[in-house]
């Protein structure tokens, strides 16, 4: 990690361009606010001491989260040289990263007045006077969770938590609610060539070979439908943050080899969103096909019938 000189000129930029930028190219839209971003927001203007012992706890539970996903990938023996070689990446570019957090934890002794700013993205980062800044996160999105659960028990196993968080639970039960719930239902019908279509009750119809397995492609029908809606419902959320979808650039790419999610970008500053969507993922085409789909119910809120032909290909990619 290269080292910059952040010097009090220079840590005011900074903190301009945080506060200004919709979100740095290929940054995650972060879409709802965690425990542990609500019990920083409330320790900002605590005294040196206490945030001081804050920012320890958290840049020692990254480097135990990083350094536990690297030796988790170490052990995990790949199937192919092309994943083996990416794990051992991977892995380098972790106990390089973790070299620079236990920097920054030395370097954490050495600041006189300890600080750390909140972006509009609810990152935490924290500041140095001669150190580049650290941004809080984990190597992939169950270990950063972990590592928030952890900071924040360790805290409050030091100090008083309870003033912190009676409003947290509340705000963050109405952010969680579903914009979008959609039961999911459809039925099948046999063309003339014999041919099985599922027709969704929401316009989606898919044309399938044969009607052997209908129960399995329904579930996957199901889950597909599902995805799409986890879609609409982040993509609502990004909008209701500032953010603008460029219905053309939308794309799903992979996270860290061990994350479970992908990366949705939603436009050109390669802002993305992680979601969770593997049917969607393994079926690029499928994607595109159905962005127009995704569109019309999100701009106005009705549903575009369409129709997928040969979706065995498809469903036989989630399937093999």
């Amino acid at each position: 990690m290269s080292q910059l000189i952040i010097r009090p000129f220079m840590r005011f930029l900074f903190l301009f361009f945080c506060l200004n930028a919709s979100a740095d190219p290929g940054t995650e839209i972060n879409l709802t606010q965690s425990r542990l971003i609500h019990l920083a927001q409330q320790i900002q203007q605590a005294n040196s001491a206490r945030k001081y012992d804050f920012l320890l706890i958290t840049l020692q539970q990254m480097a135990n989260a990083y350094a536990e996903e690297a030796e988790k990938v170490a052990l995990e023996k790949q199937k192919t040289l092309k994943k083996h070689a990416k794990a051992v990446h991977w892995q380098y570019s972790s106990y390089r990263y973790l070299d620079s957090i236990e920097s920054a934890i030395l370097q954490l002794d050495m600041e006189e007045n300890p600080d750390f700013f909140i972006s509009k993205q609810n990152r935490l980062i924290v500041l140095f006077t001669d150190q580049a800044p650290v941004v809080v996160s984990g190597p992939n999105n169950g270990s950063h969770k972990r590592m928030e659960t952890n900071i924040v028990k360790q805290f409050c196993a030091i100090y008083d938590c309870s003033e912190y968080f009676k409003s947290h639970s509340k705000n963050q039960n109405l952010e969680e609610k579903s914009e979008d719930i959609s039961e999911f239902g459809g039925t099948w019908s046999i063309q003339r060539d014999f041919k099985g279509v599922f027709v969704t009750d929401t316009g989606l119809s898919c044309s399938f070979k044969n009607l052997k397995n209908r129960t399995a492609k329904e579930q996957w029908m199901a889950e597909l439908h599902r995805e799409l809606i986890l879609i609409l419902e982040v993509l609502k959320k990004a909008t209701n943050k500032g953010f603008a979808v460029n219905w053309p650039l939308l794309k799903l790419e992979t996270l860290p080899l061990t994350d479970n999610a992908y990366k949705l970008f939603i436009d050109q500053q390669q802002s993305y969103i992680k979601v969770n969507v593997p049917v969607l993922f393994n079926n690029p085409e499928l994607f595109r096909r159905l962005i127009p789909w995704l569109k019309q119910r999100f701009i106005k809120a009705q549903n575009l019938p369409i129709i997928v032909k040969e979706c065995d290909r498809f469903y036989k990619n989630n399937h093999n």
